[in-house]
């Protein structure tokens, strides 16, 4: 019963974090598209543009780590969004092993 409680406020105290990026002149080309991957509680990625045409995203994704939830966020040129995301996403998944031990 106590592990379904901590379950519950974490997952709570994951769901009122949101991710947040301001950038001088850059405005989101859309929402932030929610991803798929069964190793973060939430992951998604919102593409941004900058009034001079460069293009931009950034991914933020949570993770259970221990008692709490571990955020990273990233941001990365457009051409180089994908290795960078994940890098990110390695970045995560090893600070979670490093709270497990």
């Amino acid at each position: 019963m106590i592990a379904l409680a901590s379950d519950c406020l974490v997952f709570q105290l994951a769901s009122g974090e949101k991710p947040y990026f301001q950038a001088e002149g850059a405005q989101p080309v859309g929402p932030a598209q929610p991803m798929t991957d069964k190793h973060f509680i939430h992951k998604t990625r919102t593409d941004y543009k900058t009034k001079d045409g460069q293009q931009f995203r950034v991914s933020f994704r949570q993770l259970r780590a221990g008692d709490g939830v571990v955020s990273v966020t990233n941001v990365a040129l457009q051409d180089k969004a994908d290795s960078v995301e994940a890098l990110a996403d390695k970045v995560a998944t090893e600070v979670r092993a490093t709270i497990a031990n």
